[in-house]
């Protein structure tokens, strides 16, 4: 029974620990949204990885509709992985599409530096 008793703490301790490193990683979800939905400048992604996901330039005034997933986050607070799958959908005036995305798998290494997160690589499956 104290056995039990331990394991199941050691499991809570990391479902806990899971749970910050998920939350700790919002503000770049949030960031590689606004990238995708062409609210972020094409000049500001320049010379980072997370350029790839900015159309800012072709969307002028078309609304994008972003789905990202996170998978999973793997983190040290400092260095580390998420694993999203995401969607984004182009539409020009509520009629017109344009080309989309769907399930894209990808596995973003990030780094933080001085509070922020980054995407420091990006691999996509084929």
């Amino acid at each position: 029974m104290k056995i039990l008793k331990i394991i199941f703490s050691i499991l809570i301790g990391f479902v806990f620990l899971y749970l910050i490193m998920f939350l700790n990683t919002n503000s770049l979800i949030k960031d590689v949204r606004e990238v995708m939905s062409g609210l972020v400048e094409y000049e500001q992604t320049e010379d980072k990885p997370i350029h790839k996901y900015n159309h800012q330039n072709i969307l002028q005034n078309a609304k994008v509709n972003v789905k990202i997933f996170r998978l999973l986050t793997l983190n040290n607070f400092f260095d580390g992985y998420i694993w999203v799958l995401y969607s984004y959908e182009t539409v020009e005036n509520d009629k017109d599409f344009f080309p989309s995305s769907s399930n894209i798998m990808s596995r973003w290494k990030i780094h933080k530096e001085n509070g922020k997160w980054e995407i420091v690589d990006i691999k996509e499956s084929p």
